[in-house]
């Protein structure tokens, strides 16, 4: 890890690994060693590159776009802009919800740890200067301490959850249906084998999911993203509702079935449904099912839907699914949130255009950095034309071997790769291969090639001998 030796009164958060390497800050990869080396009127800071830095606050940005994280009360205000603040993306914790969570500096950034504590003491610590009864008012809207975690299990209470839920929309919510032809449909999940988890009060859910408490399994989460933090804190996975027997509820045209996440079809047995498999549709959204509708394979997970998309893939393995934004290609499981396997180990980095590349970089002498041959070529002036063949070539892609070979002193006289192998007239300066002639001499001079011997040796102008 990158650690520097830097003067106390430099701001870490404005540096960067490039500009720390620029000024020659001593660098260690170990905390300790670099704090024996510390002086007076020094620190040890953690420096990252500009690209890791943006990295990690892209994620966080995202957290909070994708409902992972919730925005502090005081977020928005006057006050909340300032720049000491600027990167703790502060938020309601995840796991303890009467504390808040900020990401301290770029080393905890870099870890993706956060560091947690009372709204009060934050507040104190951060925003001083706020008046102490506005800063009163924001702990006491700091309600999420109340939210406790919810599991409903009756027909009537599972209605309920479903019917009165707020801030976020379903196929089997209110929004979208106010009325059912039949029974509400969630209620084949009451006394079953499954149940469904909640976030708040019965009537006013902020989140829910289906889950199956025998198995420690919950399907897809509805809502905020802390339900599925204190599900997984009670000893939940995400998993498959595959084989779980639900309520089987006639109606006039056959069955009662709601949208089932994860499960296209369910096999009567009686008083139940087994979710997986048979001819009972699990993936329409009227509420009820009385034929077994055309069904397509998903070609990843080889369960039938009433539909693919254009990759082939159902709608559970379309939401799970990742594309490499460098290939087009569709992978799955993956850490990487950008690029395959393949285009991640291929990947370089252009620290001129701050952009991934594919193609090959090189370090540029003139630019004392890496570069992408995009930016290599627009920006550094070492290219030359073949003596020869008139192509252009550029002095920064050879290897030292290849200057001295292909270049050499005179830099007059420079070869692509191709030409290379050319010999030179030194008299009339013609190129030449020197299997052209029986002896060797210049097909347009006559003249002979110099040897090892008299090759620095100055021609007189007038014989071209070496004198």
């Amino acid at each position: 890890m990158p650690f520097y030796i830097v003067p106390d009164e430099l701001d870490p958060a404005s540096l960067t690994a490039e500009q720390a390497d620029e000024r020659n800050y001593p660098v260690y990869s170990d905390r300790g060693c670099a704090y024996q080396d510390k002086g007076a009127g020094q620190k040890v800071v953690y420096v990252l590159t500009m690209y890791d830095r943006r990295q990690w606050q892209r994620r966080e940005r995202n957290r909070f776009e994708q409902g992972d994280y919730q925005h502090v009360p005081w977020h928005g205000t006057e006050y909340a802009e300032r720049e000491t603040v600027a990167d703790h993306f502060v938020h309601v914790s995840v796991d303890h919800p009467a504390m808040v969570a900020y990401t301290v500096d770029d080393e905890s950034g870099y870890q993706d740890k956060q560091t947690r504590l009372k709204p009060g003491r934050y507040l104190e610590r951060f925003y001083s200067d706020v008046p102490t009864n506005i800063r009163q008012a924001w702990i006491a809207q700091c309600t999420y301490k109340a939210e406790t975690l919810g599991i409903a299990t009756s027909p009537d209470d599972i209605e309920t959850v479903y019917r009165k839920a707020q801030g976020f929309v379903s196929c089997m919510g209110p929004e979208t249906h106010v009325s059912f032809d039949y029974e509400w449909p969630v209620r084949v999940y009451g006394d079953s084998d499954l149940a469904v988890a909640y976030l708040g009060p019965m009537d006013g859910a902020k989140a829910r999911c289906v889950i199956w408490p025998d198995k420690k399994r919950y399907s897809r989460v509805y809502g905020s993203g802390r339900l599925q933090a204190m599900l997984e804190a009670h000893g939940y996975e995400s998993g498959s509702m595959h084989g779980a027997r639900v309520r089987a509820l006639r109606c006039d045209s056959g069955w009662v079935m709601p949208y089932v996440d994860g499960v296209s079809a369910a096999e009567n047995k009686g008083q139940w449904h087994v979710l997986g498999r048979g001819d009972i549709s699990c993936d329409q959204t009227t509420g009820y099912t009385d034929v077994e509708p055309e069904t397509e394979t998903c070609e990843q997970c080889g369960d039938e839907c009433e539909s693919t998309d254009s990759r082939g893939h159902c709608d559970h393995c379309a939401e799970a699914r990742t594309v490499c934004e460098h290939c087009d290609h569709v992978f799955f499981d993956s850490e990487n949130p950008q690029y395959c396997e393949s285009c991640e180990d291929s990947r370089s980095y252009c620290e001129c255009c701050e952009s991934d590349t594919w193609g090959d970089t090189f370090y540029s002498e003139a630019r004392e950095e890496n570069v992408c041959e995009d930016c290599a070529t627009s920006h550094d002036e070492s290219k030359f034309t073949c003596k020869h063949c008139d192509c252009v070539e550029y002095e920064w892609k050879l290897s030292q071997d290849d200057q001295k070979r292909r270049i050499g002193n005179d830099t007059a006289l420079k070869f692509c790769e191709d030409c290379e192998d050319l010999t030179v007239c030194h008299v009339c300066e013609s190129t030449y291969e020197a299997d052209e002639t029986e002896d060797g001499n210049c097909p347009s001079c006559d003249a002979a090639p110099r040897c090892e011997l008299t090759g620095d040796l100055p021609l007189d102008g007038e014989t071209g001998v070496a004198s």
